[in-house]
C-alpha cells in the first residue's frame, strides 16, 4: 500500500499537481512511517523532503521539521520512524558534510533502536557501518534481514556482510560461499563493487592468484565502477605481482594509481609507497628516491602516516641514490676513455 501511494504521488507531480502530492505524502508518512515492513517509506521520505521545501505554504524550515520529528518519533517511541529519520538525516549528512559524520548518525540507530523495531534500509546500512568498523555484532543485523526479508533486496547487504565477517574470521570458504550468493543474486546492488574486491582479496588470500586476478580485471572492465573501486582492483593487482615476487610487473600499476586516480588520496599515498619500497626491491634508489620525493610534494597527504615514513626514509635514499649517479658517472666515463 505504502508503495502504491509513494507512485500515485509520483504521478501528480508529473502532472504538476505537486500540491495534491503533498498531502498524500505526508499521511503515508503518518500511517505508515512506523511499520517496518512498509515498502518505499524512505522514496516517499525523499519526495515529501523536497516538496516541503518548494511548499509556499511550509512555516518552518525542512530542517526543523526534520529535527522535530525526531524528537518526537523517539519521545513517542514510534522507533521505526525515528531510525528512518535518523537514516535520512545521515544521508544528508553525507552529502552535505562528511562520511565519518554520517556514519556516526547512523550507530546512534544502533544504540537507540532495537533491531526487531528496524526496517530492511536501516538494517543494511547500519549492519555495513558495524562491520566496516569490525563489529561481530553485525551479525545479529545481517540474521534479521535473512530470516524476517529474506526476499528483499537488502539480502545483499546480509550476503556481503556475513562474508566480510567471515574473511576477518579466516573462515574464507564460507566468505567465499556468500559472495557468490550476492553475485547471483543481486549483482547490481550498490556493493556489488565491494563484493567484487573482496571475492578476489580472498582469492589472493587463498593463493588463487588466476583467479583473482580475473576478478579484478572484470572490475576494471565495468563502467559503473569507474573511479575508486578501479583504482582499488589496480592496487589488488599490483599486491599480486608482489606476492609472486614479480616487482616489476606490480609498480605500473601502483604508477597509474598515483598518475590517474588522484582524488583518492588514501590509495595514492599507499601507491607511492609501495612503488618506492618495491624501487629498491629492484635496486634502483634513484626512481625510489624520486617517487618519495613526490609524495611529500603532496601536501594533502600530510595526515597519512606513509608521509612521516618518507620523510624519514628520504635523506637515507638521497644518499644511495647520489652514490649511484656517482657510480654510473664513473662507468661511463671509464667506458669514454675506453674507447679512445
Amino acid at each position: 500500500m505504502s508503495e502504491a501511494l509513494y507512485w500515485i504521488g509520483w504521478s501528480l507531480q508529473q502532472e504538476d499537481r505537486s500540491a495534491e502530492a503533498f498531502p498524500l505524502y505526508e499521511d503515508a508518512l503518518t500511517r505508515f512511517g512506523d511499520d517496518p515492513k512498509a515498502r518505499a517509506v524512505g522514496e516517499i521520505l525523499s519526495a515529501y523532503a523536497d516538496l516541503f521545501k518548494r511548499s509556499e505554504h511550509a512555516t518552518l524550515s525542512f530542517e526543523t521539521w526534520l529535527q522535530e520529528s525526531s524528537e518526537r518519533s523517539l519521545a513517542e517511541n514510534k522507533l521505526t520512524w525515528f531510525a528512518r529519520l535518523t537514516r535520512f538525516t545521515a544521508h544528508r549528512q553525507r552529502r552535505l558534510i562528511d562520511n565519518a559524520t554520517a556514519e556516526a548518525t547512523l550507530l546512534s540507530i544502533h544504540r537507540l533502536v532495537p533491531i526487531r523495531e528496524q526496517d530492511p534500509e536501516t538494517l543494511a546500512e547500519v549492519g555495513i557501518v558495524l562491520v566496516d568498523r569490525g563489529y561481530e555484532s553485525a551479525d545479529d543485523y545481517f540474521e534479521q534481514i535473512l530470516n524476517q526479508y529474506p526476499k528483499r533486496f537488502e539480502r545483499a547487504a546480509a550476503y556481503y556482510g556475513k562474508a566480510k565477517l567471515a574473511a576477518k574470521n579466516e573462515r574464507l570458504d564460507e566468505a567465499r560461499r556468500w559472495l557468490i550468493r550476492f553475485l547471483e543474486e543481486t549483482p547490481t546492488h550498490s556493493l556489488a563493487a565491494e563484493a567484487r574486491l573482496l571475492a578476489a582479496d580472498i582469492l589472493t588470500r587463498q593463493g588463487v592468484y588466476t583467479a583473482a586476478r580475473k576478478a579484478l580485471d572484470e572490475i576494471l572492465q565495468i563502467k559503473e565502477m569507474r573511479g575508486r573501486p578501479h583504482a582499488r582492483a589496480l592496487a589488488g593487482l599490483a599486491r599480486i605481482e608482489t606476492e609472486q615476487d614479480h616487482a616489476k610487473r606490480a609498480i605500473p600499476y601502483w604508477q597509474r594509481i598515483y598518475t590517474l586516480y588522484r582524488a583518492y588520496t588514501e590509495l595514492v599515498v599507499e601507491a607511492y609507497w609501495e612503488s618506492a619500497q618495491l624501487f629498491e626491491e629492484i635496486d634502483d634508489p634513484i626512481a625510489a628516491r624520486n617517487t618519495l620525493a613526490e609524495l611529500l610534494r603532496d601536501e594533502r597527504l600530510k595526515t597519512y602516516p606513509q608521509y612521516a615514513q618518507a620523510e624519514l626514509e628520504l635523506p637515507r635514499l638521497e644518499k644511495a641514490a647520489q652514490a649511484r649517479s656517482a657510480t654510473a658517472e664513473q662507468t661511463a666515463d671509464t667506458e669514454r676513455k675506453a674507447e679512445l
